[in-house]
Parts: structure tokens; sequence; C-alpha cells
């Protein structure tokens, strides 16, 4: 039975209302359960970034000038003027739920948080996916002490924050233990039923899909560059045609947010490359989660750089179902480890096999949105 006195808003930066009216397929881990609480609870609505009218315009111009000197002083992501106009401001001041995807977002309806909070309207729980938040800390005592400030005035302002990595997460507890009681662990988990092997031919050596800023783009093309007499695919938006000297690599360019391909295309990607590989410079966020989670549940392995902020170590176990290589390794240490993978076929198929099997038991939608449906109070 669909209820419908209850009124849920999900904030993101972009890419989710054009899915939603596609009549193409798509995978719903990035909804972070939104389709799954749109079933039960009618009046669940998604605000994106530069949802902007007419008679916000104004505003926005003055507060891209407020962003610009607060992110200067703060570094942190503070992107007011995409988000807080007048329609924004009314659905989130009467919503029973906030679920905000990122702390860009989080940190951008501050101004709204607080007139909710001053207003003293009854509502349910704010809950904020925490990706990448203590990546940007200040090195000096005094950036330090500013951001201090700044972040417990965050974490007092919201009501749960969600962290999708347990390294992040380990870390916000020590960081802000006042406010630990506010910090839940989920494990990022993606929609198993899409990220499927049809049974492509694997006709593409190595496969690298990813945007985010902790990806390691250098040593891929040194990495590929090596191995002249393998095939790669890159999918990503951030490295040029003009960069790539080498006639092995096909870039296909890819952004999940804008839609440059569809997820079935993404699907095909996997399902035709015999390894996946995510070289990653080290930090505490979570990255190269996703794009780990959907090839090892098409069953194709993952070979990944190990950091600080890998997301979980108890399942995760190298040439067990994973591969992992230190971070420090230098592009000839890749190189020298692809081949070692991909000449112990028999080892391949075994990884493959486990790693589709972990993905589909532990790290799946349901369990995922049973935990969110805990959090938010439902």
């Amino acid at each position: 039975m669909v209820n419908d006195s209850i009124k849920i808003t999900y904030l993101f930066v972009s890419g989710r209302k054009s899915r939603t009216t596609s009549k193409e397929k798509y995978a719903r881990e990035f909804f972070y359960s939104y389709d799954y609480f749109k079933n039960k609870y009618k009046s669940t609505e998604i605000i994106e970034f530069n949802d902007v009218t007419k008679y916000s315009k104004i505003l926005k111009k003055l507060l891209s000038y407020i962003d610009r000197f607060l992110r200067k002083i703060l570094k942190f992501p503070i992107f007011m003027h995409e988000i807080v106009n007048l329609k924004n401001f009314s659905r989130i001041m009467n919503t029973d739920i906030l679920v905000i995807t990122n702390d860009r977002i989080g940190f951008s309806i501050l101004p709204i948080m607080l007139a909710k909070k001053i207003s003293r309207k009854r509502y349910l729980s704010s809950n904020v996916f925490v990706l990448g938040l203590f990546s940007n800390l200040g090195n000096n005592f005094i950036q330090k002490f500013i951001q201090k400030i700044v972040l417990s005035f965050y974490f007092s302002t919201y009501d749960n924050f969600i962290f999708i990595g347990k390294s992040e997460y380990e870390f916000a507890i020590n960081y802000a233990e006042k406010y630990s009681n506010k910090f839940e662990y989920i494990p990022f988990s993606i929609d198993e039923k899409f990220w499927t092997n049809s049974k492509n031919k694997k006709d593409n050596d190595i496969l690298f899909i990813g945007n985010d800023g902790n990806r390691d783009f250098e040593k891929l093309n040194k990495i590929s560059t090596i191995l002249n007499e393998l095939d790669f695919v890159y999918v990503t938006k951030n490295i040029k045609k003009e960069e790539i000297k080498q006639d092995n690599v096909t870039l296909v360019e890819g952004h999940w947010n804008y839609n440059f391909l569809t997820d079935t295309d993404i699907k095909e990607f996997y399902e035709r490359s015999k390894l996946t590989i995510i070289p990653l410079k080290d930090s505490i966020q979570p990255s190269g989660q996703s794009v780990a989670l959907q090839s090892m549940s098409i069953g194709t392995p993952v070979l990944i750089s190990k950091t600080k902020g890998f997301w979980d170590h108890t399942y995760f176990k190298n040439r067990e179902n994973i591969y992992f290589i230190d971070g420090e390794c230098s592009a000839e240490d890749w190189a020298k480890r692809i081949k070692e993978i991909l000449s112990n076929k028999k080892e391949l198929e075994n990884i493959s096999r486990r790693g589709e099997k972990l993905i589909k038991d532990n790290f799946n939608l349901e369990s995922f949105n049973k935990k969110m449906e805990n959090i938010v109070g439902l």
C-alpha cells in the first residue's frame, strides 16, 4: 500500500531526473533508495542542482559571489547558488525526510536547514551521505581550527551522516567523537539485478572507468604504454584524445551525471573485458567503489590500488575475490601484475566466480534499502 502522508525529498547534483523519465533501463544504486521509497511513499520527490526558476536569478548571482569567497576561505564545497531558490526552499521546509546525497549539497543548503530549525517545524530526519568530506582538511593550525568549527556546526545541523566506506566512517568517529552517535555506516551496494552477465564475448583485454580526482590517470597512461600488446578501453571525460599517444587505447567519453553513455552501454564494456583496473591516488575517500562492485557483479575481475580509503577489508581478500596492488607501486609494477593475472586463467576464473557471488550475496540493494529505511526513521 502506498503511503501519501509522508513527504520525502532527495537532493542530487544531477543525472537522476533524466533517467527516471527515460525509456532506457538504468541501474539504481546511485539513487540511494529513492526508487524503493517512491514505491512506498507517494510524495517522494527529487531536487537537483540548477533547478533554477526565473525569479531566483538575482539571488543566484549574489550567492555565487558568496560561494566563491567561502570556498576560498574554508576549502569546503559550497555552491548555494546552484540550489538555493524559493521553490526549493518551500519544498525543503515542508518535507518530513531529507536525503542529501553528498556534502556539496549538505553545505549548500545550510541556510535553508537553519531556517527549518528556527521555524521549529516538525520533521522526521535529515540525512547526509558523506563522500570525501575529510579530503580537503587544512595543514596549518589556523585553517584546521576554522574547519573544525565549521564541521562542528555542520554535524550539529543534520540528524544522520551516512558513510559508504568503512575507513572514512572510522576516521569521522575519531575526528568528531562528540557527534559519533549521528554517524552510520552502510556498505555501498549495487543493483545486482541489473549488473548481470549477458555472456558477451570478451574481446577487450583491459577496462578503465572513472572520473573522480583520486583516479591516477597519469599512471594509467603509463601502464597502457608499457603493455602495448594489450587492448585498453578508457571510459572517462578526464583524458583528452590528444593525451593518448599509444594506438592500443580506445577512448570513450563517459560521465554518469551527464548521460554520455547509458548504463547498458557501461554494462557491455564490463562484459567484454577480461580485467578492470582501478589505479588510485591514496585517500581516505572510498574511490573506485561503484566500478569495482559493478565489474565484480558481472564477473569481470578487478585489480585496484590498496589505499587508506578502501571501503571494506573484511569481505574483500586479495587473490580470493579481488586483486590488490600497493598504492605506491609504479606503472611497471602494475604492468607486471596485469600480465601475471591474465596468464593464470584458472585463478582468473575462480576469482571471477567468487567475486560475483560476494557482491550478489552481500552488496545488494535489498539489504541497502532496509538499512536506509531504518536510518531515516521509517
